[in-house]
């Protein structure tokens, strides 16, 4: 009988080779594992988006530029008739399915969970480290579409941490970077 296998992805930080960031007093770098990141997008003001996924999100996707709504799952604006939606306990493909089947046509619905991940830098000092590169660090609760150490990010301000997603493929020169300025953000 033929033995059956399930395949799982590496976790991020040991796929990518990337070796722990020492934390320092008031800041933790962390690759973070959030169970589904999805892309949402309308088109043409996308009329009736919002509440059209109302349902499936707990919460009305808010329009406004910057904004974050909802607790689990979260939805982010990236831009115009633009969020991630983002989730730390839902299946990525179920969300997927269950927003596709919700929005208005056409929404546009991606699965970025592999594509898009995420680092969470966490305690007091993690917007001093961020200032070090980074033109925008968003409020608490509030998102922001800018670069840091010259390459796009989407970032998250959170009381306790802000979360960071890029490309993966910028994920080991962003990790090689934070680590290179977290003592900076100490002193």
């Amino acid at each position: 009988m033929a033995e059956i296998f399930e395949l799982r992805p590496l976790p991020l930080a040991e796929a990518l080779g990337l070796a722990p960031i020492p934390p320092i007093e008031g800041l933790r770098v962390e690759v973070a594992a959030p169970s589904a990141v999805i892309g949402v997008a309308g088109t043409h003001g996308a009329a009736g988006l919002g509440d059209a996924l109302a349902d499936v999100l707990g919460h009305r996707l808010d329009p406004t530029p910057g904004s974050a709504g909802g607790t689990e799952p979260r939805s982010l604006w990236t831009g115009p008739d633009r969020w991630l939606v983002v989730s730390e306990q839902l299946d990525r493909f179920a969300l997927a399915r269950r927003i596709r089947e919700a929005g208005p046509c056409p929404t546009l619905v991606t699965d970025l969970t592999d594509g898009l991940p995420a680092i969470d830098l966490v305690g007091p000092r993690a917007r001093e480290l961020l200032a070090h590169g980074c033109p925008v660090v968003p409020a608490d609760g509030q998102v922001a579409r800018t670069l840091l150490a010259l390459q796009p990010v989407t970032l998250l301000g959170e009381a306790h941490r802000m979360r960071l997603f890029t490309d993966r493929g910028l994920v080991p020169f962003l990790w090689d970077w934070l680590a290179r300025h977290a003592p900076l953000a100490a002193a």
